[in-house]
């Protein structure tokens, strides 16, 4: 139950302690690079170095509108410009005609608690949230008769109020701050 109530967090939580990134290059050739194993959601994907730029991110269609053929029907080497998740990897409107250097910023499943690893960010940071998250997955599992969809209703209740709450407190934390001008 612990899995399931740590995957029913994952799903809907973005918390900044979720950040993560991924470097490496490019394959010339191949449109596309394989997702890191702990992905969830894709934040940013910039090209670094000389040909610093964002990719845009599109869906399937829309980045496949701009595949752009030769005269022998195969798709023309370029930069890339865009790109779009499908199943384990992130897909590009161009082949590479070079191994550009990449930073891929995404949101990351933490590692998850066993035996082995008893203690997280979010034992120690939301351990409410945590437990909401066990008594749900829990009454759903009992299936109790009686008090049963009472029980369910009010865990639910409590964990959207303590999803909510964090997810609250992670944007406040990782809000843009106001720039002021430093004068010498």
């Amino acid at each position: 139950m612990l899995t399931e109530a740590q995957d029913l967090i994952w799903r809907r939580l973005r918390h900044w302690r979720m950040k993560t990134e991924a470097v490496g290059d490019l394959t010339v050739g191949q449109d596309y690079i394989f997702l890191p194993e702990d992905f969830i959601d894709p934040r940013d994907f910039w090209l670094t170095g000389f040909y610093q730029h964002r990719l845009q991110k599109g869906d399937e269609r829309l980045t496949w509108a701009r595949y752009s053929y030769g005269l022998n029907e195969e798709r023309t080497k370029d930069i890339p410009f865009w790109y779009y998740i499908s199943g384990d990897k992130a897909r590009f409107d161009n082949v590479p005609d070079q191994a550009y250097h990449y930073l891929f910023a995404y949101y990351g499943r933490p590692e998850a608690l066993s035996t082995a690893n008893q203690s997280n960010w979010l034992t120690q940071t939301a351990p409410r949230l945590l437990r909401t998250a066990c008594m749900l997955v829990a009454v759903e599992f009992e299936k109790e008769s009686g008090q049963g969809q009472f029980d369910r209703t009010y865990w639910q209740e409590q964990f959207q109020g303590q999803l909510q709450d964090f997810q609250i407190m992670s944007d406040n934390a990782d809000a843009p701050r106001d720039q002021y001008p430093v004068f010498a």
